[in-house]
């Protein structure tokens, strides 16, 4: 008579209150690679911006239309993100964008430079304007 076959011990199930313990997470904890924490400050600071653009508009005002498109055409928009980057309130932004709309030369200006992609040369005219709208200012 052949031997009988070991029974195969029982796998251990879990009651429904030891299943509720149990870790839901994987054991490989979510690393945070340099690619999604690049995705993640580049959205954060798409969303800073949009809300600075806001503010510029706001401050623009609605009487000039064609300044409101001058300020949100394309080309200016690249203007208004190294304003942003350097610091600029969305007050003196406004300010700026409603004086380069009376100086017609310094546009070209500006985009001569951004041909060149010179944006340091852009953040510097920015800022002498700004410098120059305040002098105004304590003179008037």
């Amino acid at each position: 008579m052949p031997a009988k076959p070991k029974p195969k011990p029982r796998e251990h199930k879990p009651t429904p209150k030891q299943q509720k313990h149990k870790r839901i997470m994987p054991k490989q904890a979510f690393i945070l690679t340099k690619e999604v924490m690049q995705r993640i400050l580049e959205a954060q600071e798409r969303k800073k911006f949009y809300e600075f653009l806001k503010k510029v508009n706001f401050f623009i005002g609605l009487k000039d239309p064609e300044l409101k498109r001058f300020v949100n055409s394309e080309a200016m928009l690249y203007v208004l993100q190294v304003a942003h980057y350097i610091g600029l309130t969305a007050k003196e932004t406004a300010e700026i964008f409603k004086y380069l709309y009376k100086n017609k030369p310094l546009i070209n200006e500006i985009f001569t430079y951004m041909q060149m992609e010179d944006t340091l040369s852009i953040a510097e005219m920015l800022k002498n304007i700004r410098k120059l709208i305040k002098e105004r200012r304590k003179v008037a």
